[in-house]
C-alpha cells in the first residue's frame, strides 16, 4: 500500500539517486540494501546539516528524509530544499514512524510530497518509493 503521495512527482532518466536522511545506521543499511537492488543509486546522510552539504554538490532525483534529526529537523530540511531554485522539484518524502492522522496532516501541510511509515514494508517499499516518479 502506497503510504501517501501529495504530488509533484519527479522523472529522470536511467538509474536515479535517492538522497536518505537518517541518523539510524541499520536503517540506512537496510534501506541501501533496498533500494540498490531495485536499480537505484542511493547517497546517505545521518543528520540534517550533512544532507545539506550533500545536496550542494550532488542531485538527487527524490529525498527520503526522517523528521526526527540529531541537529536540523525534516521540516527544516524541508525549507531549506523548497528555498533552493536548483532543487525546488525535487520530491521529498517524509520517512518517519509519525503516521496518525495528525502527523500525516502535519506532514502535508509542510509541503512534503507524501510519507512512508516505518518501518518498511519490504514487498512494498520499491512500489512506494517508484510511485513519487512519473514515468
Amino acid at each position: 500500500m502506497r503510504e501517501g503521495a501529495f504530488g509533484r512527482p519527479s522523472s529522470s532518466g536511467g538509474r536515479r539517486t535517492v538522497l536518505l536522511i537518517d541518523d539510524n545506521a541499520p536503517i540506512e543499511r537496510l534501506i541501501t540494501l533496498v533500494l540498490g537492488g531495485g536499480g537505484y543509486d542511493v547517497i546517505a546522510a545521518r543528520s540534517g546539516a550533512e544532507a545539506l552539504d550533500l545536496l550542494a554538490e550532488k542531485d538527487p532525483a527524490l529525498i527520503l528524509c526522517d523528521l526526527q534529526l540529531p541537529d536540523i529537523d525534516g521540516y527544516e530540511v524541508l525549507r531549506r530544499v523548497r528555498s533552493d531554485p536548483r532543487l525546488r522539484d525535487v520530491p521529498v518524502v517524509a520517512f518517519t514512524v509519525m503516521v496518525l492522522a495528525d502527523d500525516v496532516e502535519r506532514i502535508r501541510s509542510a509541503g512534503f510530497d507524501g510519507h512512508i511509515a516505518k518501518p518498511i514494508h519490504p514487498d512494498t517499499f520499491l512500489m512506494d518509493i517508484a510511485s513519487f516518479f512519473s514515468d
